[in-house]
């Protein structure tokens, strides 16, 4: 392969573990922590409903902490599919990058005869472009 696909290609790989170093590692799943947090929410519940069976004057109160508790239980398990979403998106394009990359180097081992007539071409004349893509830097 010429120079100048190499160095595409060399800046490609770079870009890529540039964008990696910024998005880092896929974080834990979330699951245990919301678990742990139900959990919680679950005995507050238990030690709500003992206090108001000994405490009838407090049963408002009760009522309106156990309702609390039930929505922030059930907010929890929302944000538990949302987060198995992103997560599940995250992985598509992941793998999607991964095809890509593949897919480029795969077209850059085919096209190589190709692509050493364009890098002579451009020897030849310094204003010559290649008219591909905008992306192009040949």
């Amino acid at each position: 392969m010429g120079t100048q696909q190499d160095q595409a290609m060399s800046q490609f790989e770079e870009q890529c573990e540039r964008w990696q170093s910024q998005i880092g590692e896929m974080p834990d799943h979330t699951c245990p922590a919301i678990n742990i947090a139900q959990r919680d929410l679950k005995r507050a519940e238990d030690y709500v409903k003992s206090i108001s069976k000994k405490c009838d004057t407090c049963s408002d109160e009760a009522k309106f902490a156990l309702y609390e508790i039930g929505d922030v239980y059930n907010s929890l398990e929302k944000l538990r599919k949302e987060n198995e979403i992103l997560r599940d998106h995250a992985e598509f394009w992941r793998k999607k990058c991964a095809e890509l990359a593949k897919d480029a180097d795969a077209f850059l081992q085919e096209n190589q005869e190709e692509l050493k007539q364009l890098d002579a071409y451009r020897s030849l004349d310094d204003n010559f472009s290649c008219s591909c893509s905008s992306f192009c830097s040949w």
